[in-house]
């Protein structure tokens, strides 16, 4: 869909307010058949009202308890950690997304002891507007770590501004560490490895950067989850955190994943092990397409993630998670 579309379509759902006052308005000086009419119209308008309004502007917080069994590292101790993932701000043409100043202070009051963002900051940001979108993230409260998203590299269409994105993260303070990995949080005590992939869309994404055994658990970041299914990751994460679907963004069951199969194919939203590697998606903050949300409202996820000892390298991991409480 062209970007003077994505535009129009923004601005022009303006038009549901004066639509719904004058449908109101009907309704209530007229009977009969144009008052069922009516209300039949005003009830049809109130989802796309609610999704284009309401549900974007929600922030909420859920938490979950994650317990895996780390094998990346052999014989380290038992590590808790606990994890701020955000991701899909997607600030840009859309300007109901939720602002960095909102997220930033979110993310502060969490006490979290590392953020991680997996990519897809912009959508249609001019470059000279970036710098001034990112600076909060620079106080959350603690070490972040990111990497780009497709968007952020004009995959598949739109700027690629991944470089001054990438230039403003640093500049906020926020490790962008797209194909590598970075031993400063452990230094720190923070007993897990962080590194990061770049985008599979972009085709570049560098495994050779995960060949070292880490002596503590690892927790890769990358935007695309099905990255996960790269046999080149296997073996060289403990913890695959990611983005990129939305948990659907418009989610009707069974309709969505339907409609848009990568919503659906390596995750969706939350948790699973059903992979080579353990995989956590969030479902992010913003929006591409259409500028809604609906049965998905924006969320930043904090996971409790406390690794265990791998009990053999042989055998199938044992990994769970249970899922915590959501508030706004």
């Amino acid at each position: 869909m062209p970007t003077t579309i994505k535009i129009a379509i923004f601005y022009g759902s303006y038009l549901c307010v004066p639509v719904a006052l004058a449908l109101a308005a009907l309704a209530v000086r007229r009977a009969g058949p144009v008052r069922i009419a009516c209300l039949a119209m005003l009830a049809a308008l109130a989802v796309p009202v609610y999704a284009r309004f309401a549900e974007p502007k929600i922030l909420l917080t859920r938490t979950h308890d994650l317990r895996i069994e780390a094998c990346t590292a052999r014989d380290h101790a038992p590590v808790s950690v606990r994890v701020a993932v955000v991701a899909d701000m997607h600030w840009g043409i859309f300007k109901n997304a939720i602002a960095a100043s909102r997220i930033a202070p979110r993310l502060r009051a969490l006490d979290v002891d590392v953020v991680l963002m997996p990519g897809d900051f912009t959508y249609h940001l001019p470059p000279a507007a970036i710098a001034d979108a990112v600076a909060p993230l620079g106080d959350v409260g603690a070490p972040a770590f990111a990497v780009t998203g497709n968007h952020d590299v004009g995959a598949p269409d739109g700027p690629d501004v991944g470089w001054p994105l990438t230039a403003a993260l640093l500049n906020a303070g926020v490790d962008v560490v797209d194909n590598r990995v970075d031993r400063s949080f452990v230094a720190m005590g923070g007993g897990v490895e962080i590194a990061g992939l770049s985008d599979l869309w972009e085709g570049r994404q560098d495994y050779t950067a995960l060949e070292a055994r880490p002596a503590a658990p690892r927790i890769v970041v990358t935007h695309n989850p099905e990255t996960v299914l790269e046999p080149e990751l296997a073996g060289k994460a403990d913890l695959v955190v990611a983005g990129h679907t939305h948990g659907g963004q418009i989610y009707l069951p069974g309709l969505s994943c339907l409609l848009s199969p990568h919503a659906c194919g390596a995750a969706r939203t939350g948790f699973t092990n059903a992979y080579a590697v353990p995989l956590f998606v969030t479902s992010g903050t913003g929006m591409t397409v259409l500028p809604m949300r609906f049965n998905q409202p924006p969320r930043i996820d904090v996971l409790n993630v406390a690794f265990q000892t791998c009990s053999s390298t042989d055998e199938p991991l044992r990994r769970n998670a249970r899922d915590g409480s959501a508030s706004g």
